[in-house]
Parts: structure tokens; C-alpha cells; sequence
């Protein structure tokens, strides 16, 4: 396979990558209002967080371990897909909701690490190639705003859950065609002459370094829930009352400084 080849593979793996958390992650909060959970739209950005502390923790040492790293991100991207496939179908129950959501995230999140070791493992000059890679992520994330937002015009509808999902099921086909690979055989040696992974986990969550780090996640973490929790609570106030804050603090929300689909507003 040539470079040329090998990069534009990359390529499309990162904008699929990152267009899939673009197209529903911003509207989210805004189609949870429409459909009564405006009051628990703050679990939608929280179990993200969460499943990035710990899904890696487990799913890292199957990738490196036992499969082939583009086999572990199909069947993430696969079943994820699935799981944001059907989250819109239970917008009546909140909980069901969250959960297919975090079901989602804990699929999705560390994928962003496997597509990082593909792209690494398959260039020759990573400081030069590397950064033209990844940008192609960066213009799938805003591909998909700009197709959701002004394209369908759909913030307010499950349409970002079915792109995004269908987007997910591409990516898990596309990781199972002959692409670039990163085989785990030469790791899967030395996993097995270097002990159990659990018991060199465990006395790594020993280090003073890990406490102190899990103790500002979580902190942030508390203190990013509250915010979006009142910003839920503020537009249900401004949807039901005339509230003055509208013409003081927030004239238009729809104005091009906070764009159509505002997050937090």
C-alpha cells in the first residue's frame, strides 16, 4: 500500500472519527429540553467524562493484548452506533435515555486513543504527518454542525442521533476493510512475561500523582454539572416567563455570537 494511500485512509478514519461526536454532542441539551428532560440534560455531558476514565482502563489492555487494534475500534464503533441508534426511541423514559447514551460514550471514548495508535503506527514521520491527519478531524466535527445545524435544520429532532449513529456504523465497517493495522503480537509476548496487568494497575493507583489527579476530575466534573444544570433551569425560566435577563444578559440567543445551537442556552 502506498503513503498516499495509507494517509487518506487515515484521513477519512479521523473525520469519520470526529464527525460522529459533532453531529449529536452539541444538540443534545437542546433536544432533551424539547422532550421534557431539560432537568436532567446535564447527565448527557457527563457521561462522557466518565467513560473516559473508565473504559480505557479495561478496554486498553484487551486492544494491546489480545486483538488487533482496527477489530477492537470496528466493534466499538459498531456497537456504539447501535446504542445512539436507539437513544431518540426512548426520549419518553430520561433514565433509559442517559443510559444508552453513556452505553454509547463508553464505546466511543476509546476509540479516540485506538485511531491515535493506528495513525501513529502506520506513518514514518509523525511530527510531519501526524498533525495533516488529525486535522481531518477537526473538519468532521465541524462538518457535522454545519450539516445538522444549517443542512437539515434539525437541533430540535432526533435526526443528529440517526447521522451520528449511521455515521458509527460506517466507521465500524470501515475499520474491518483492508486498511492500515496495528498488530498486538509483539506486545502480547511481553504481556505475558511481565505479570499480571491488574496487580501493576493497582500500584499505580497508589501513586500519590493519581489521587490528586481523580480528585480535580471529579471536582470539575461536580462543578461542570452544576453549571449546565442551571443553564437548563435558566431556559426553562425564560421558555415559561418573561424573564428580564433576556433583554439584559441574553438579547438573542439565536444571535451569531452563541450561534443557533448554543449549548448551554
Amino acid at each position: 500500500m502506498s503513503p498516499f494511500s495509507i494517509s487518506a485512509r487515515l484521513s477519512i478514519m479521523m473525520f469519520l472519527q470526529f464527525f460522529i461526536w459533532g453531529a449529536w454532542y452539541v444538540t443534545v441539551g437542546i433536544f432533551m429540553g424539547e422532550n421534557g428532560m431539560g432537568d436532567v440534560s446535564h447527565w448527557a455531558y457527563t457521561v462522557g467524562p466518565l467513560a473516559a476514565v473508565i473504559s480505557p482502563f479495561f478496554l486498553g489492555m484487551i486492544a494491546d493484548r489480545y486483538f488487533d487494534v482496527e477489530k477492537v475500534l470496528g466493534v466499538m464503533h459498531l456497537l456504539g452506533g447501535v446504542a445512539l441508534l436507539a437513544a431518540p426511541f426512548y426520549a419518553d423514559s430520561p433514565v433509559l435515555f442517559i443510559v444508552l447514551l453513556a452505553v454509547h460514550m463508553v464505546c466511543y471514548m476509546p476509540t479516540i486513543g485506538l485511531t491515535n495508535t493506528l495513525a501513529f503506527h502506520n506513518i514514518t514521520d509523525q511530527e510531519k504527518q501526524f498533525p495533516l491527519i488529525r486535522v481531518f478531524g477537526t473538519i468532521g466535527w465541524i462538518v457535522a454542525g454545519v450539516l445538522v445545524s444549517l443542512g437539515l435544520k434539525a437541533e430540535t429532532t432526533a435526526v443528529p442521533f440517526y447521522v451520528a449513529g449511521i455515521a458509527s456504523l460506517l466507521m465500524g465497517l470501515f475499520s474491518f476493510f483492508p486498511s492500515p493495522h496495528a498488530t498486538s503480537r509483539i506486545r502480547k509476548r511481553q504481556y505475558y512475561r511481565s505479570g499480571n496487568p491488574w496487580a501493576r494497575r493497582a500500584g499505580a493507583v497508589k501513586q500519590p500523582a493519581v489521587y490528586h489527579f481523580y480528585g480535580l476530575f471529579f471536582s470539575d466534573l461536580y462543578s461542570a454539572s452544576d453549571l449546565l444544570q442551571f443553564c437548563a433551569d435558566l431556559r426553562q425560566r425564560r421558555r415559561t416567563k418573561q424573564c428580564r435577563l433576556q433583554n439584559v444578559l441574553w438579547p438573542d440567543v439565536r444571535s451569531p455570537l452563541y450561534g443557533r445551537h448554543a449549548l448551554l442556552f
